[in-house]
Protein backbone atom coordinates (compact mmCIF):
# COMPACT_ATOMS: atom_id res chain seq x y z
CA UNK A 1 0.00 0.00 0.00
CA UNK A 2 2.87 2.37 0.72
CA UNK A 3 4.04 1.88 -2.86
CA UNK A 4 0.52 2.64 -4.06
CA UNK A 5 0.42 5.73 -1.89
CA UNK A 6 3.73 6.93 -3.26
CA UNK A 7 2.38 6.58 -6.77
CA UNK A 8 -0.75 8.49 -5.87
CA UNK A 9 -3.10 5.58 -6.44
CA UNK A 10 -4.80 5.80 -3.07
CA UNK A 11 -5.18 8.26 -0.26
CA UNK A 12 -4.91 7.17 3.33
CA UNK A 13 -7.01 8.60 6.14
CA UNK A 14 -6.60 7.28 9.63
CA UNK A 15 -8.84 7.32 12.64
CA UNK A 16 -8.40 5.46 15.92
CA UNK A 17 -11.38 4.27 17.93
CA UNK A 18 -11.89 1.97 20.85
CA UNK A 19 -14.55 -0.66 20.58
CA UNK A 20 -14.71 -2.65 23.78
CA UNK A 21 -11.22 -3.84 24.57
CA UNK A 22 -10.07 -3.61 20.96
CA UNK A 23 -8.33 -0.60 19.51
CA UNK A 24 -9.35 -0.07 15.91
CA UNK A 25 -7.48 1.94 13.32
CA UNK A 26 -9.49 2.74 10.27
CA UNK A 27 -7.72 3.46 7.00
CA UNK A 28 -9.89 4.72 4.16
CA UNK A 29 -8.70 3.72 0.74
CA UNK A 30 -9.88 6.02 -2.01
CA UNK A 31 -8.78 7.87 -5.10
CA UNK A 32 -9.04 11.23 -3.37
CA UNK A 33 -11.66 13.95 -3.22
CA UNK A 34 -15.19 13.83 -1.83
CA UNK A 35 -16.78 12.84 -5.13
CA UNK A 36 -14.47 9.90 -5.61
CA UNK A 37 -15.08 8.76 -2.05
CA UNK A 38 -18.75 8.56 -2.90
CA UNK A 39 -18.38 7.10 -6.38
CA UNK A 40 -15.04 5.35 -6.55
CA UNK A 41 -14.32 4.25 -3.02
CA UNK A 42 -11.84 1.42 -3.05
CA UNK A 43 -12.68 0.16 0.40
CA UNK A 44 -11.58 0.32 4.01
CA UNK A 45 -8.79 -1.35 5.87
CA UNK A 46 -9.45 -1.95 9.54
CA UNK A 47 -6.48 -2.75 11.74
CA UNK A 48 -7.42 -4.28 15.08
CA UNK A 49 -5.11 -4.47 18.05
CA UNK A 50 -5.68 -7.43 20.31
CA UNK A 51 -6.14 -6.73 24.02
CA UNK A 52 -2.72 -6.76 25.75
CA UNK A 53 -1.63 -10.15 27.06
CA UNK A 54 0.56 -10.42 30.17
CA UNK A 55 1.31 -6.72 30.05
CA UNK A 56 2.60 -6.92 26.47
CA UNK A 57 1.34 -4.34 24.01
CA UNK A 58 1.82 -4.78 20.25
CA UNK A 59 4.34 -2.38 18.76
CA UNK A 60 2.06 -0.06 16.78
CA UNK A 61 5.00 1.93 15.46
CA UNK A 62 6.58 -1.14 13.90
CA UNK A 63 3.26 -2.47 12.69
CA UNK A 64 2.18 0.78 11.06
CA UNK A 65 5.59 1.22 9.49
CA UNK A 66 4.63 -1.98 7.66
CA UNK A 67 1.07 -0.92 6.98
CA UNK A 68 1.60 -1.76 3.35
CA UNK A 69 -0.52 -4.64 4.55
CA UNK A 70 2.57 -6.43 3.38
CA UNK A 71 3.04 -6.61 7.14
CA UNK A 72 0.43 -9.31 7.28
CA UNK A 73 2.21 -11.28 4.59
CA UNK A 74 5.77 -10.66 5.74
CA UNK A 75 5.22 -11.92 9.27
CA UNK A 76 3.31 -14.92 7.96
CA UNK A 77 -0.40 -15.40 7.69
CA UNK A 78 -2.03 -17.42 10.39
CA UNK A 79 -5.34 -17.22 8.61
CA UNK A 80 -6.72 -15.69 5.47
CA UNK A 81 -10.41 -16.08 4.83
CA UNK A 82 -12.93 -14.38 2.58
CA UNK A 83 -15.44 -12.28 4.44
CA UNK A 84 -18.47 -10.46 3.05
CA UNK A 85 -16.70 -8.29 0.47
CA UNK A 86 -13.61 -8.52 2.60
CA UNK A 87 -10.50 -10.46 3.46
CA UNK A 88 -9.00 -10.81 6.92
CA UNK A 89 -5.29 -11.17 7.62
CA UNK A 90 -3.99 -12.17 11.00
CA UNK A 91 -0.40 -11.23 11.76
CA UNK A 92 0.33 -13.23 14.92
CA UNK A 93 3.80 -11.79 15.61
CA UNK A 94 2.47 -8.24 15.76
CA UNK A 95 -0.74 -9.14 17.58
CA UNK A 96 -2.68 -7.33 14.87
CA UNK A 97 -5.48 -8.32 12.57
CA UNK A 98 -6.18 -6.60 9.27
CA UNK A 99 -9.58 -6.65 7.63
CA UNK A 100 -9.97 -5.29 4.14
CA UNK A 101 -13.49 -4.20 3.23
CA UNK A 102 -14.05 -3.58 -0.44
CA UNK A 103 -17.08 -2.36 -2.34
CA UNK A 104 -17.72 -5.76 -3.91
CA UNK A 105 -16.10 -9.14 -4.49
CA UNK A 106 -14.21 -8.12 -7.63
CA UNK A 107 -12.78 -5.09 -5.83
CA UNK A 108 -11.82 -7.31 -2.92
CA UNK A 109 -10.02 -9.72 -5.25
CA UNK A 110 -8.23 -6.85 -6.98
CA UNK A 111 -6.99 -5.49 -3.65
CA UNK A 112 -5.92 -8.92 -2.48
CA UNK A 113 -3.94 -9.36 -5.70
CA UNK A 114 -2.29 -5.96 -5.18
CA UNK A 115 -1.36 -6.77 -1.60
CA UNK A 116 0.08 -10.13 -2.57
CA UNK A 117 2.11 -8.50 -5.34
CA UNK A 118 3.42 -5.89 -2.91
CA UNK A 119 4.27 -8.59 -0.39
CA UNK A 120 6.10 -10.65 -3.02
CA UNK A 121 8.08 -7.59 -4.08
CA UNK A 122 8.93 -6.74 -0.48
CA UNK A 123 10.08 -10.30 0.17
CA UNK A 124 12.20 -10.28 -2.99
CA UNK A 125 13.75 -6.96 -1.94
CA UNK A 126 14.40 -8.35 1.53
CA UNK A 127 16.11 -11.42 0.05
CA UNK A 128 18.19 -9.20 -2.23
CA UNK A 129 19.18 -6.94 0.65
CA UNK A 130 20.17 -9.94 2.77
CA UNK A 131 22.32 -11.32 -0.06
CA UNK A 132 24.00 -7.92 -0.52
CA UNK A 133 24.76 -7.71 3.22
CA UNK A 134 26.20 -11.21 3.20
CA UNK A 135 28.40 -10.40 0.20
CA UNK A 136 29.60 -7.20 1.87
CA UNK A 137 30.49 -9.11 5.05
CA UNK A 138 32.45 -11.69 3.04
CA UNK A 139 34.41 -8.92 1.31
CA UNK A 140 35.21 -7.32 4.66
CA UNK A 141 36.41 -10.66 6.04
CA UNK A 142 38.67 -11.19 3.02
CA UNK A 143 40.22 -7.76 3.51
Amino acid sequence: MAAMLRHGVVQLREETRRKGSWKRRWLALGRGGDASRREGKLGHLYVFEKPPKDGQVPDWGAALALVDVTAAFEVGLESKHPDKHGVSFHAPETGLRYTLRAGDDSERDAWLGSFQALASGAQAQGTGAAAARQQQQQQQQQE
